[in-house]
């Protein structure tokens, strides 16, 4: 009797705090209604409960619904939970709060401050001065001005940071400038695969050509994306298609330190045939030293293996016509190596 007692004490209890916090919900929901209709008194109300309601879901679902600035920037220094003080920052709209809480708060609060940033010289000030990554890559998502987006893909010194310029660039110019001129090669890379290999095919030839020995992955990217265009294999291949993706795979170490390798999924589709090559970049060990952290670990790419695929099934004829016509040196060099065989 005892024990049946104590479980109905402890059902009515459940109850009543599940009906409590319902009430308060409901509460808050009317108080934000009116709040949004220009009653300064219900406004109060709210901001009180935001500040002061003893549950962090109640204060949470009134921050949410809060609009002065100030109440929610003062919510976000003082709260002592952390899902109160990054409910406020999400609500916040004023610039000003947003940029000085860009440029002062920890890592993950300048990054959801950054978020909200509108003026593009405040996002591109603390895209340029901001030492985490994380920070500036966020910033660098929002920037607009290419030239700017440019210089990032060009000169930061985090692949995460390049990568998110990259891809805001839409100038094919620009793209075809930072192949060239780009200081690390995994945003060459990046470029060239984005690079439109119709407007840009001499272009892309020369690539190949001057990078044979320097690049050997820019030259062999550059022959993948303009293979399918080769006027002397069109002359075989009805259909020809050359897919290749570029996955980026990172192992984390101690002190923030990461194993960096880039992996090559290339699938080669012709008329009758179908393969898939991967050319992965080294794995790392459980212990590595700082030199092979702080570099890329690149996968070479047999562009050979690849053009023997394509050329297995073609005649002598046909390869002797390649060997001299191809505007792709690796068709050339391949077909050749074969007419000697």
């Amino acid at each position: 009797m005892k024990n049946k007692s104590i479980l109905i004490m402890i059902i009515m209890t459940c109850w009543f705090s599940v009906a409590q916090s319902q009430a308060s919900y409901a509460r808050v929901n009317k108080l934000a209604k009116k709040c949004a209709r220009g009653k300064i008194a219900s406004c109060n109300k709210l901001n009180q409960i935001a500040k002061n309601d003893r549950h962090e879901g109640i204060r949470i679902a009134a921050v949410k619904n809060l609009i002065n600035q100030s109440v929610l920037e003062d919510i976000f220094r003082n709260d002592t939970e952390y899902n109160v003080k990054e409910a406020a920052l999400e609500a916040i709209t004023d610039q000003n709060i947003l940029l000085n809480i860009a440029k002062t708060g920890n890592m993950k609060h300048r990054r959801i401050a950054v978020d909200g940033l509108s003026n593009q010289q405040d996002i591109v000030d603390v895209a340029m001065n901001d030492n985490e990554w994380w920070v500036r890559e966020a910033a660098v998502r929002k920037i607009t001005d290419q030239n700017i987006l440019v210089d990032f893909a060009h000169k930061d010194d985090n692949y995460s940071v390049r990568f998110a310029a990259l891809n805001g660039i839409a100038n094919q110019e620009k793209i075809l400038n930072i192949i060239i001129n780009g200081e690390y090669l995994d945003i060459k890379l990046s470029a060239l695969n984005i690079l439109n290999e119709d407007d840009y095919y001499k272009n892309i030839v020369e690539i190949i050509d001057q990078n044979i020995n320097s690049n050997h992955n820019l030259s062999a990217i550059g022959a993948l994306k303009i293979i399918p265009k080769d006027k002397t294999l069109l002359l075989y291949y009805d259909n020809l298609e050359v897919i290749l993706n570029i996955k980026d795979w990172t192992k984390q170490y101690a002190n923030r330190k990461t194993w960096r390798r880039l992996i090559y999924n290339i699938d080669v589709k012709t008329d009758t045939l179908t393969k898939s090559f991967i050319y992965r970049g080294s794995l790392g060990g459980t212990i590595v030293n700082s030199y092979q952290l702080s570099k890329t670990h690149l996968g070479r790419i047999n562009i050979n293996e690849i053009c023997e695929f394509l050329l297995s099934s073609i005649s002598k004829e046909d390869l002797s016509e390649i060997s001299k016509e191809s505007d792709i040196y690796y068709l050339r060099e391949t077909a050749n190596r074969m007419l000697q065989n």
